[in-house]
């Protein structure tokens, strides 16, 4: 049985955490400032302190605010050596960490110089208030602890005179710090993973053991020595301080009859380790928390249950950092072999103690785990420098590294994680912004040789590279897996065209990499989160190449637990810092892509309970954005418009109006209510939001369309949008067509769209009767396009046309928007689209170019798999083999003149019964079929 009330939880949360960590957690971070918010100088801050007894050594935290940098710091007036801050890091600075050496008893003092710097996140998250939370732990040899914090009496002043960070200066005239009224939360740096066990027996014979487990951080389960099944980085991400995930696991055949134990280890995840933009713990409070419920059915009917609880054991792993964006460090010295197996002796471990229980609520997943679904094999090994060694899997991918060594104990090594390499072949990992991308391996020493897989990090990259290897590598030493949520896979396309195929099997990498949970942005670089937009336009492609069913009604339950009251949507879902959410919500593309998510899913699915699941998130963020433009002109407070567009001088300055697109955006959102509305039966819905999209639609003519057919300052994606969401009068759409033709061929036959007018323009200029133009920019290889990145050895799609230059904080090299053309590759090359939700009804109709002989796909749609097939000969014959579900029709259109012979299987179709032909156009026969394999052939 399921675990559906809370009351059915009878588990206590346990603290992930060791003594000292809970120690410094209850004496507290105290973030600190002066008697002014902001300041633009420098401050300075000084704290004298004694010692009864002389100590052994000591660490000394130093927290900033978001807007702070730390520019010194001192310790009886000798500088402390501080880690610089990463160019173009988008996260919050972790707190330093600075390690004390032994000090005498007596008077000390400690000096702090903080200064401004520029808001990280082009300053979108800047705080009303400055902030600085130091702390110091000191180590006595006598065994007692000092622990102070920013309540310990520190005095601060903005002005600082010669020696003012010695013993003897005269700090009289400074004021008391006062607390800063920005709490920027609890960042304690990152500590060694905990391992938890419980040992139990079981008497009699069971008839099923299920184990539920959740945690706020990661967790893997381990009973009887083995790991209990093959989810990876769970729990997955979610508001936390909502919502949290729990999973379900049958582990019925790992019950031992007599003794067992069941452990778990525990490491930061998404809920202790930074998201940006916040630093860590960016969701709540420490400490990480694990939860676990054990229930033994008996075959006698009874059951019984081992929960968590203070009777658990608990110590330090040999994972002594697990961070997403940093990576992972694991230490073999430490290791406890057999922890988690009846035979281990853990009566020197401490007992866990209880945590507070979360207020968010537990949910069950219901969609597939991520799980490591793939092992790569380097293709090349290179040594560029003495001791560097530089793997090539010869693909981008999300993922980490195996890695079989042999060495003494105590050998550090290091594994460096990149998409690119420099001129010297050494990994490039200026693009990654504040991602340290290390994992870190120290051997054992175990004589047989180690091998070393990270469990709590991944990273997203095509090199790796290795340094401290104590013996000569061999390209079998490592090994690449790739890490993504095991959806099942339901799409594949076959040209004879080397490059359309090549664009594919990129954005099918892109999909992959970006399927953690949730859909993210990019896999490498200190972001990984799930913005809204990138999905929406790729989802067609998305749902074409993988079953994102169930993926995405998760993620949408993520949405709705995010709309703001006044029913405004985010931009991003889950995101971690409200201040960042609340600037960014309502961005036109992005919040409506919740809108696109139900949407898509429907029209690919068949399901109408998702639309009934969103339907009142969905219609009050119509009725918000109906409040605040009474115009029915969509004018957003935070708008990023047609985004990466290529004719853009920065990321923020507009090259098509961003009014436009978000206007187009709000009416197509709305068309698109109004037809699902009828679906689920809301008929008097259907009605009112027939009228709104009339009166969004006028709006747009009246303020964008001109008489002359140009649309708002005549970019290609004004055109693109208001032709493909219908907002052209009909009098005036081929004229608008054209003049997008004519500005895409001036310019060199070449797109200047960005994400938004590139997810349709090639299926407007298709539908506007352009089809070699379409085909012109899908074949392109200069730049802009999808050829261009393929020649510069691209495996993946980039977020950006000109990736290969330009700004390294947005050059990521694996990013889903542009790989919106699968989409196109699926319904117009290989000719599969559905007429009616759920592929009830089904279109065949691929556009056929010379340059492309052969083409066509396998679709595993809801109702089956849908398969298509071309082949165009040099004596002018085409050859289409089609296959339909059971259960369906489908019409073909076989790209033929009206005069053309059509036979299907040998037989003239125009004599057939079983088939009808329904019109005869200029390019194109269309025919009405049933299920089955058919094959088609024509001739003049």
């Amino acid at each position: 049985m399921g675990l559906i009330e809370p009351a059915d939880w009878t588990a206590t949360w346990l603290a992930a955490e060791d003594e000292v960590a809970r120690a410094d957690r209850r004496a507290g971070l105290h973030w600190i400032w002066g008697d002014t918010s902001r300041d633009q100088r420098p401050r300075y801050f000084r704290l004298k302190f004694s010692l009864r007894t002389p100590s052994s050594d000591g660490v000394f935290y130093v927290g900033t605010g978001i807007t702070e940098q730390l520019r010194s710091v001192r310790v009886d007036g000798t500088s402390v050596d501080l880690t610089a801050p990463k160019q173009y890091a988008a996260t919050r600075p972790a707190m330093q960490e600075l390690a004390l050496g032994p000090m005498s008893p007596g008077e000390h003092v400690l000096a702090i110089e903080m200064a401004p710097t520029d808001d990280r996140m082009s300053g979108s998250i800047s705080s009303s208030a400055a902030a600085m939370a130091p702390f110091v732990r000191i180590h006595a040899i006598d065994g007692s602890v000092v622990r102070l914090t920013g309540a310990s009496g520190w005095t601060t002043n903005l002005e600082a005179e010669p020696g003012w960070f010695g013993f003897d200066y005269d700090d009289a005239s400074w004021m008391p710090a006062r607390p800063s009224s920005e709490n920027a939360g609890e960042p304690w740096p990152a500590k060694p993973a905990a391992l938890l066990r419980k040992e139990f027996r079981v008497e009699k014979p069971i008839r099923s053991a299920r184990l539920y487990a959740t945690a706020l951080g990661f967790l893997e389960a381990r009973l009887n020595g083995q790991r209990v099944g093959d989810a990876v980085l769970t729990p997955e991400v979610s508001d936390f301080r909502k919502r949290l995930l729990y999973r379900t696991y049958d582990v019925t055949p790992l019950i031992n009859d007599g003794s067992n134990v069941l452990g778990v280890i525990v490491g930061d995840g998404w809920y202790a380790g930074p998201i940006t933009p916040g630093g860590r713990y960016p969701w709540g409070a420490p400490p990480s928390r694990i939860l676990a419920q054990l229930e033994l059915t008996y075959d006698d009917g009874l059951r019984e249950t081992i929960n968590t609880d203070c009777d658990w054991r608990t110590s330090d792993s040999a994972i002594r950092r697990s961070e997403i964006y940093n990576g992972e460090v694991y230490d073999g010295r430490y290791e406890q072999a057999g922890w988690d197996t009846i035979d281990f002796d853990d009566t020197r471990w401490a007992y866990a103690e209880a945590a507070d229980r979360p207020t968010c609520e537990l949910a069950a997943q219901c969609s597939p785990p991520i799980r490591a679904t793939q092992t790569l094999k380097a293709t090349q090994l290179t040594n560029p420098a003495p001791g560097v060694y530089v793997f090539d899997f010869g693909q981008n991918f999300a993922g980490w590294c195996r890695l079989r060594t042999k060495g003494p104990v105590g050998a550090r090594v290091e594994l460096r994680f990149a998409e690119l390499l420099t001129a010297t072949g050494e990994v490039d990992q200026s693009n990654l912004r504040g991602a340290e991308a290390l994992d870190v391996f120290i051997l054992a020493g175990h004589t047989n040789g180690e091998t070393f897989e990270p469990k709590f990090t991944y990273h997203g990259f095509r090199y790796v590279q290795i340094v401290g290897l104590p013996t000569l590598p061999t390209l079998n030493s490592v090994e690449g897996i790739v890490v993504h949520s095991d959806l099942a896979v339901t799409g594949r396309l076959f040209t004879d065209n080397a490059l359309i195929q090549q664009i594919w099997r990129n954005a099918v990498w892109t999909q992959r990499s970006n399927l953690m949970g949730v859909f993210t942005d990019c896999p490498q670089r200190d972001e990984r989160l799930p913005w809204l937009a990138d999905p929406s336009v790729f989802y067609d492609a998305a749902a074409f190449n993988m079953d994102v069913a169930a993926f995405t009604r998760r993620q949408l339950d993520d949405v709705r637990t995010d709309q703001s009251p006044n029913g405004n949507l985010p931009a991003l879902s889950p995101g971690a810092i409200p201040r960042f959410n609340t600037l960014v919500e309502g961005a036109p593309g992005w919040a409506d892509a919740s809108i696109t998510f139900v949407w898509s899913n429907w029209r690919r699915y068949g399901d109408n309970d998702i639309i009934r699941e969103n339907w009142s998130a969905m219609t009050r963020f119509l009725q918000y954005l109906e409040q605040a433009n009474p115009d029915y002109i969509w004018r957003s407070q935070f708008n990023m418009g047609d985004w990466l567009a290529v004719d853009a001088t920065k990321d923020n300055v507009p090259t098509t109006p961003y009014d436009l697109v978000a206007t187009a955006n709000w009416a197509s959102a709305t068309e698109r209510m109004g037809r699902m509305a009828t679906a689920i039966g809301r008929i008097d819905d259907a009605d009112n939001l027939q009228r709104l999209h009339a009166h969004i639609r006028s709006a747009f003519i009246a303020a964008f369309v001109g008489p002359d057919g140009i649309i708002g300052n005549g970019s290609q994606t004004s055109y693109v949008l208001a032709l493909q969401y219908g907002l052209v009068p009909e009098g005036l759409r081929a004229i608008a067509a054209e003049r997008l033709a004519d500005n895409i061929r001036v310019r060199g036959t070449l797109m200047t769209t960005g994400i938004f007018g590139t997810a349709h323009i090639l299926d407007v200029l298709v539908d506007a009767g352009y089809s070699d133009l379409a085909y012109d920019l899908l074949l392109r290889t200069d730049y802009p396009s999808w050829g261009y990145m393929i020649a510069k050895g691209a495996t993946t799609i980039w977020e950006r046309w000109n990736g290969d230059q330009g700004n390294l904080a947005m050059n990521s090299y694996n990013h889903p928007a542009l790989g919106s053309v699968c989409g196109f590759l699926f319904r117009r090359v290989a000719g599969v689209h559905a007429l009616e939700p759920g592929f009830k009804k089904i279109a065949v109709r691929p556009v056929l170019n010379p340059r492309v002989r052969r083409g066509g796909a396998d679709y595993d749609s809801v109702v089956g798999r849908i398969s298509t097939a071309w082949w165009q000969h040099s004596d002018l014959t085409l050859h289409l083999d089609v296959t339909i579900p059971a259960n369906t029709e489908a019409v073909v259109s076989v790209p033929a003149r009206p005069s053309a012979i059509v036979r299907e299987g040998g037989r003239l179709v125009d004599r057939r019964t079983d088939m009808r032909i329904e019109r005869r156009l200029d390019h194109e026969i269309e025919i009405s079929i049933g299920s089955g394999t058919y094959h088609f052939r024509v001739s003049d």
